[in-house]
């Protein structure tokens, strides 16, 4: 008996608690994308038309972003970064239009 579960201790230690290698592999390729960069997007291109302080929003979002990203390797950066660019776009068209104004 104490062979039996000596051997049992062992298998289960070695896989972190999974009965089965599929298991753990099966998340490896599947990299969702991130939510705040998506937000970062559309965020800024609703402030292209709508709110113009949307943008700032769009900013702030997409560094946030960023740094999720890179922290849980997720997909998205390229949404991230387009949503940042837009915004800042947006604000330096916006303010430019307010000092021409004045």
């Amino acid at each position: 008996m104490d062979n039996y579960n000596q051997n049992n201790f062992n298998n289960n230690d070695m896989n972190n608690g999974f009965n089965s290698t599929n298991q753990t592999n099966s998340n490896l390729g599947k990299r969702e994308f991130n939510k705040n960069a998506i937000c970062s997007l559309a965020f800024s291109v609703i402030s292209i038309f709508i709110f113009w302080w949307l943008s700032i929003a769009g900013i702030s979002s997409g560094i946030l972003a960023l740094k999720e990203i890179k922290a849980k390797n997720e997909k998205g950066k390229g949404l991230a970064i387009a949503g940042i660019v837009i915004g800042v776009i947006c604000e330096i068209l916006y303010w430019y239009g307010e000092i021409m104004i004045n």
